[in-house]
């Protein structure tokens, strides 16, 4: 802001055509600026839930894989854009999602399981942010 003496870039050109062309690396920059996004919102007084994902893809679930919800970024699996919005709206529906941010990622299951069901039982295990 001009106004008040600070001025700041997002991207420039490089930067942008650097993480364009390769996915997984993340600039400082993009980084910085969801820290100070979700701090904010952490901040606002408003009831929120962060949604963090490593990695979009167009895949399908499959029948024996499901989504898990982790407070850690160890380990992330790539997710579909519909598993991202099966949580979105859990987490809208379900007040155990109330003040908590997580990671999605996928993992492997021996047999088929309710999502909805696994959704919610996941929201109770991670710690509301304080």
């Amino acid at each position: 802001n001009d106004d008040i003496g600070i001025s700041a870039t997002i991207f420039d050109e490089k930067e942008a055509k650097r993480v364009m062309t390769n996915k997984n690396d993340r600039s400082s920059q993009e980084l910085y600026y969801k820290y100070c996004g979700e701090e904010m919102l952490k901040g606002s007084g408003l009831s929120y839930s962060i949604v963090r994902i490593p990695e979009l893809n167009e895949l399908k679930s499959g029948e024996f894989s499901t989504l898990e919800l982790k407070q850690t970024s160890d380990n992330l699996e790539a997710v579909s854009r519909s598993e991202v919005a099966a949580v979105c709206v859990s987490a809208l529906l379900d007040p155990n999602a109330r003040n908590i941010c997580f990671s999605i990622s996928k993992s492997k299951r021996d047999k088929a399981i309710n999502i909805d069901e696994t959704i919610s039982n996941q929201f109770l295990r991670i710690h509301p942010e304080t």
